[in-house]
């Protein structure tokens, strides 16, 4: 999660225009696997006003908290930031589509700077 946060982070630093909105999704089944600590990928964006959001997969509990609860502790952040969780894959596809939703109505129609 954090190499993916990172490696947004810089693809956002190198676009060519301003933008009006910037927000990483990240979805998984477990915890931080790859990358740097997890806590400094998340601070680097936020600091940088971008919007982290979570689609966790699956219940499975590690040290005390479902794969949920991690997201919602140690993965989302930012202004308006949410996590929509998926039981399974299957009900995967149904996250996706509720997240666009979510995200394309929340756009105000200002246009980008």
């Amino acid at each position: 999660m954090s190499y993916a946060i990172d490696v947004s982070v810089d693809a956002f630093d190198k676009l060519p225009v301003p933008t009006l909105r910037r927000v990483i999704d990240i979805s998984g089944d477990g915890t931080n696997n790859d990358g740097s600590s997890l806590e400094e990928s998340r601070q680097r964006a936020l600091q940088k006003a971008i919007v982290i959001n979570g689609l966790p997969i699956g219940a499975e509990v590690e040290n005390g908290e479902t794969t949920a609860e991690y997201y919602e502790r140690h993965v989302i952040g930012g202004a308006g930031s949410f996590i929509i969780p998926a039981d399974s894959s299957a009900e995967f596809q149904w996250a996706i589509i509720n997240k666009l939703v979510r995200e394309v109505s929340s756009i105000s129609g200002e246009t980008a700077l």
